[in-house]
């Protein structure tokens, strides 16, 4: 019987552990402390977007392949499209707040990683009360 030939393995990044977490928040914070106006911009930016969306004048929408707000419930009802504008506005913020931390190396990829887990986490398509096709 021959033996099946073994594929090699993908390259997967792994979670950080609780230290490295640690030590990445310790070097965040630094780099806030370091440059005050950053997260201050992105809340601006961010509040400013948030009246855009209570006006109806947002233009804020999921990517194309973004499955999770697919379904037409989702803008069927006034306050779902807004919800999901108001969780788009402010995951392009946080996103935009890492990439700006200017990061390096296995900090850079262990904060983008934290950042799209405390993000997708946080989707209103996630919550059996806020998504509308449960």
């Amino acid at each position: 019987m021959a033996k099946a030939k073994r594929l090699p393995r993908a390259r997967v990044p792994l979670a950080p552990s609780r230290s490295e977490l640690l030590r990445l928040a310790l070097v965040i914070l630094g780099r806030l402390r370091g440059n005050p106006s950053l997260p201050i911009r992105h809340i601006a930016g961010f509040a400013r977007e948030f009246l855009r969306i209570l006006r109806g004048k947002s233009e804020v929408a999921p990517a194309a392949g973004d499955k999770r707000f697919a379904d037409p419930a989702w803008g069927e009802q006034r306050w779902t499209d807004a919800l999901v504008k108001v969780y788009l506005a402010a995951s392009q913020e946080a996103y935009a707040l890492v990439q700006e931390l200017e990061l390096e190396g296995r900090d850079a990829s262990s904060a983008r990683f934290l950042s799209t887990m405390l993000v997708e986490a946080m989707a209103p398509s996630n919550n059996p009360f806020t998504n509308p096709v449960v």
